[in-house]
């Protein structure tokens, strides 16, 4: 039943290894507790509460998806994740869906690592 409490998941180290290799990947801790076996993200938030070794993985894993982040909008700035169209009708919305990706990104980067870019 959809209706029931979701199970409760004990920590680990493999678990929070694994958690944090989704987090590195890109995926967001919404997207995690949705995966099977994953926790629920208010577990994942006491977790980090109590376990300084799991905190300090999970701090790690968000300052290596800072760097590829910042991989990605060079990327995709280059023009290599996504194939130069070579129909001339459809370059225009090309051109915006890549502006709007790497506007998202930098968003999310200037959100995630605010204190290390204040002038």
């Amino acid at each position: 039943m959809d209706n029931q409490p979701p199970k409760r998941v004990f920590y680990t180290p493999e678990l929070g290894a694994a958690i944090c290799n989704h987090l590195i990947e890109g995926k967001s801790l919404r997207q995690i507790e949705k995966m099977p076996g994953m926790p629920a993200a208010r577990s994942v938030f006491r977790w980090l509460e109590q376990d300084e070794s799991f905190r300090m993985r999970y701090r790690i894993a968000h300052e290596i998806r800072e760097h590829m982040l910042v991989d990605e909008i060079k990327e995709l700035a280059d023009g290599e994740r996504i194939p130069w169209p070579t129909e001339h009708s459809i370059q225009k919305a090309w051109i915006k869906r890549v502006k709007l990706m790497i506007n998202v990104r930098l968003w999310l980067h200037e959100k995630q690592t605010p204190k290390k870019y204040i002038l």
